[in-house]
């Protein structure tokens, strides 16, 4: 009997090294793919989307996504009226940047959120979205975006901007939407005013214990309208083009963000200049890879909606409307 449970421990243990050394080798293809992409493309995802197969080991994470829109639900107008109110008056980190709400705001603001959780529940943060799953969810986002347009001046410099933010649905390609080659996990964005730094954190294998981590980490500073040159590659601005979701409408002016006349325009009110510089990919908490970008792998953002649990960004690669690509966030932990 002793001798039956010494083997079974022993084929359980050799099972154990065999995932990890295939689990390693995968993993080391990525990394040498990934060597190779961002080099030529800026653009470090493409190669794993275009390549390997979707494996979803974010299944036991389900729960926690399908449980999104009923959290919301159960939060009561009450609750979500007073996070609204909250932020009626906010100092930023440079200037004063002042909200002005009142109830019937907050009733509607609350409103189109729950139609926009509702909407994007079912698209697995936006990895699994038809064309019209992606157009009517983009016709909810920009009625919310307007209804900040109207009540806050200067998002970008807002102090709510700050802290850890959880992605709940892209129009972005891999990694930012979650995936890192077969695998998909939750991406994460972690924003440090004080030291003007920010991470992209995706964790797989969920939050408490991922066994898979990959950390972007980028400094930050106010977009002065410049726009960025587009850098060709590997298919990168393809891929990225491509996932840019177009409404039709009467007004395609707002998604112009050059000066037309004669006035000063104060784009960092609203933009940030994004500059990519390491990426580290840890097995095990193992570092397996630490990447640096290229100088000038850059982006603009363009925060278009914020308030004290919920912030949208159109993020470009040049800064002009027309490749801007959404995040839909939610604030996470205090």
């Amino acid at each position: 009997m002793m001798m039956s449970q010494y083997n079974k421990n022993r084929c359980t243990t050799v099972c154990y090294y065999y995932l990890i050394i295939l689990t390693t080798n995968y993993l080391v293809v990525l990394v040498a793919a990934f060597s190779s992409s961002s080099n030529n493309s800026n653009n470090h995802g493409d190669y794993f989307t275009s390549r390997l197969p979707l494996m979803d080991f974010h299944h036991h994470n389900h729960n926690h996504q399908s449980s999104l829109s009923s959290h919301y639900y159960n939060t009561g107008s009450s609750s979500c009226t007073q996070l609204f109110a909250a932020a009626a008056s906010t100092k930023s980190k440079s200037k004063s940047s002042t909200t002005v709400v009142d109830d019937d705001d907050d009733d509607d603001n609350m409103m189109m959120k729950l139609r926009i959780l509702k909407l994007i529940e079912p698209t697995k943060r936006g990895l699994a979205t038809t064309s019209i799953q992606k157009i009517n969810i983009e016709k909810e986002i920009r009625i919310l975006e307007e209804s900040c347009s109207l009540k806050l001046n200067e998002p970008a410099r807002d102090i709510r901007m700050g802290g850890l933010w959880e992605v709940l649905y892209t129009t972005a390609p891999p990694p930012s939407n979650g995936q890192l080659g077969p695998f998909i996990g939750i991406a994460n964005q972690k924003i440090d005013l004080e030291n003007g730094t920010y991470s992209n954190i995706l964790e797989i294998g969920g939050s408490k214990k991922p066994w898979l981590t990959a950390v972007l980490n980028a400094s930050w500073e106010e977009w002065d309208g410049t726009l960025l040159e587009e850098k060709e590659g590997n298919g990168g601005e393809k891929k990225w083009k491509d996932a840019v979701v177009n409404v039709d409408d009467d007004d395609d002016s707002k998604d112009d963000v050059t000066a037309t006349n004669e006035d000063v325009i104060d784009y960092g009110a609203t933009s940030w200049k994004v500059d990519f510089k390491t990426i580290t990919i840890r097995l095990f908490d193992i570092p397996l890879l630490k990447q640096q970008f290229k100088e000038g792998t850059s982006r603009v953002w363009r925060m278009s909606y914020l308030d004290n649990d919920t912030r949208i960004v159109r993020a470009g690669r040049t800064g002009k409307g027309e490749d801007d690509v959404v995040f839909y966030m939610i604030r996470k932990g205090n």
